[in-house]
């Protein structure tokens, strides 16, 4: 048996074949067939078949020589072999393809059978074989000549030597619509961009996504096919080179930082370990420290909710669902030794009754001081520490001099302080200049106002006290008064004015305002203030001189020589507890008291000012919507 060689032959000349059966007899190629054979041998870079065809013996011309015909498979002209049975081979150069001249008998390369330029050897049986010598080459039948190369290294590099000769070995080489690239004299084929198949046989269009498959990335990659070019990377928590192969970014904690951990294969903020709600105090060596905040319950690992959502979810002393936190909502509320007291869930702030000051601040014992500061009496009033009824001390609340009004509310100045200041024959009474005639004669007498005072008589032809009525004219002793012995008084009137005894004689004169003792026997009287003189529950008592002095009672407002009124409060216990005492009146201590949108209660007589639901800031100032 011989080898089978295959050959890969340009196509585009048609008289090349692929694939050989070849046997290798003195250096010629054999094709064995029955009754025929044919022989392939190289001339140039062209394979050229010689077909041999036993002759019938009878037809030779050359008794004892067994004739075959030798026929070239192309046109051009060959060299005809005839052997005769002593295996002398003959040639003879025939002209046209195919036909068959005379045989020559000669023996080996006696007369050299081979082409111009070849060299002739014989075989052991005495057959000449024709061969080109080194260098050269060409068909050793027909002509050698001198090879441009003998192997690759001496042509470009995008040439390879074939036969001697420096050529593209791309020639025929790939398939349709392949490229093909040489390298190192070598042809590579290749589909183009865009393209794929096999480069051999054709290229066809290629659809994008075949790029990616099979995929030319690593393991644990994906391909995508990015503008026509296939695009490699990692896999979602997977890291590294996507040409070469990715891996996971841990498999443990020891692979992360300190202050991470790892979670499903990829390291992770170690925060991530709190539950919902709980707070991240720190994390060391990948543990986290988890806390669930103030006022929340439940386990930082897994979840902080609130102590309460409501007021119904608080025991009673925390009766107050502030922010998710049960409260008592008096804590912080109010000052210093302040007392509070819940009005439903509202803080009411108050100082003890006996201290004083801001609840909200501070509150301190009383001090006198404290009774009329802030001044509580009304306009131009005096305010000075005092007594009630109980004898507790109270502010005590009076116009000044020359002043007249209430002095709960306001104090006006009067038209005069003395009687010199109003005319002869008005008198200044309560600091107005007024008759001091007025309702101050008895019945029947007359009056008549003299240097500002009311003189009482009884007309002619009565008699009586003028100053409680005239009647007709009896004989009555003449009343006298010894003052130092001989001193007397015609009458029945004496007036003090100004501490000093005055006596008249025909009538009694007294001055209003000022104290009028009036006797009606001689002598005196040491009754307490015998026909008071004071006015409408006013209170009248005799000062060391025998005096009488009018005044209002404590907490009694008004003129005491004419009527006291009790306001209707003096303190704020007289009042409410949701009201308070203000210039003698029990008022919502509410009003003004709070700023804009604020909610206020009361309680104890004192204001409390917050921010209701919904609403933010500083409630004695303005509360905001959330």
């Amino acid at each position: 048996m011989h080898p089978v060689v295959q050959f890969r032959l340009p196509s585009a000349n048609p008289a090349r074949v692929r694939l050989l059966l070849a046997l290798l007899v003195f250096g010629n190629v054999w094709l064995a067939a029955v009754g025929t054979q044919r022989t392939v041998y190289r001339a140039g870079d062209e394979l050229v078949t010689i077909t041999r065809t036993k002759v019938d013996p009878s037809t030779a011309t050359s008794p004892g020589y067994s004739y075959y015909s030798y026929t070239a498979a192309n046109p051009q002209p060959e060299i005809v072999y005839y052997t005769n049975a002593q295996g002398i081979t003959t040639r003879q150069y025939q002209t046209t393809s195919g036909s068959v001249g005379a045989g020559i008998r000669r023996q080996g390369c006696s007369r050299n059978p081979c082409g111009v330029g070849a060299t002739c050897q014989e075989t052991a049986g005495g057959r000449p074989v024709c061969s080109c010598p080194a260098g050269y080459s060409g068909n050793p039948l027909v002509q050698c000549r001198r090879a441009e190369c003998l192997d690759h290294s001496e042509c470009r590099g995008d040439q390879a030597c074939r036969n001697g000769n420096c050529v593209n070995p791309c020639a025929g080489v790939c398939g349709i619509n392949a490229n093909c690239e040489v390298r190192n004299h070598v042809p590579v084929c290749s589909c183009p961009r865009g393209r794929t198949g096999d480069p051999f046989s054709s290229c066809r269009l290629q659809d994008p996504e075949e790029l990616c498959r099979p995929s030319p990335c690593g393991s644990n990659t994906k391909c995508d096919v990015i503008n026509g070019v296939p695009t490699c990377s990692c896999l979602p928590g997977y890291i590294g080179s996507p040409l070469s192969g990715c891996r996971h970014e841990c498999e443990s904690d020891v692979e992360c930082s300190s202050n991470q951990y790892c979670s499903q294969f990829k390291c992770v903020n170690g925060c991530n370990q709190c539950g919902k709600g709980a707070t991240c105090a720190r994390v060391t060596n990948h543990r986290a420290v988890c806390e669930c905040p103030k006022g929340y319950i439940g386990s930082p690992f897994t979840e902080c909710r609130p102590e309460c959502f409501g007021d119904r979810d608080c025991p009673a002393g925390r009766p107050a669902c502030i922010y998710g936190i049960c409260k008592n909502p008096c804590e912080g509320a109010c000052g210093v030794n302040a007392d509070c007291n819940l009005r439903g869930l509202t803080p009411v702030c108050s100082c003890p009754r006996d201290m004083t000051g801001d609840p909200f601040i501070s509150c301190r014992p009383f001090t006198k001081e404290d009774l009329c500061n802030p001044n509580p009496c009304g306009t131009n009033a005096v305010c000075t520490p005092g007594y009630d009824r109980s004898n507790q001390e109270r502010p005590v609340c009076t116009c000044p001099p020359g002043y007249t009004g209430n002095a709960l509310t306001s104090c006006v100045r009067g038209e005069c302080q003395s009687d010199g200041e109003c005319s002869d024959h008005k008198a200044c009474i309560a600091y107005q200049c007024v008759d001091p005639c007025v309702g101050q004669c008895g019945v029947g007498a007359q009056c008549q106002a003299k240097r500002h005072l009311a003189v009482c008589t009884c007309p002619a032809g009565t008699q009586g006290d003028a100053l409680v009525s005239c009647r007709t004219a009896r004989n009555y002793p003449v009343a006298r008064y010894n003052k130092k012995r001989n001193a007397q008084l015609d009458g029945f009137a004496k007036v003090l004015r100004y501490g000093s005894w005055l006596s008249y004689k025909g009538g009694a004169m007294f001055k209003l305002a000022l104290i009028c003792l009036v006797l009606v026997t001689v002598g005196h009287s040491d009754a307490q203030c015998p026909d008071n003189p004071c006015g409408i529950e006013a209170s009248c008592r005799l000062n060391s001189g025998g005096i009488p002095v009018c005044s209002c009672p404590f907490g009694y407002l008004g003129d005491p020589f004419k009527e006291c009124i009790r306001p209707e409060c003096v303190s704020d216990g007289d009042c409410t507890e949701f009201q308070g005492c203000r210039k003698g009146k029990c008022v919502d201590p509410c009003v003004f008291s709070c700023g804009t949108n604020a909610a206020c209660s009361t309680k104890h007589h004192v204001p409390v000012c917050y921010c209701p639901d919904g609403f933010t800031g500083s409630p004695f100032e303005r509360c905001d919507p959330l």
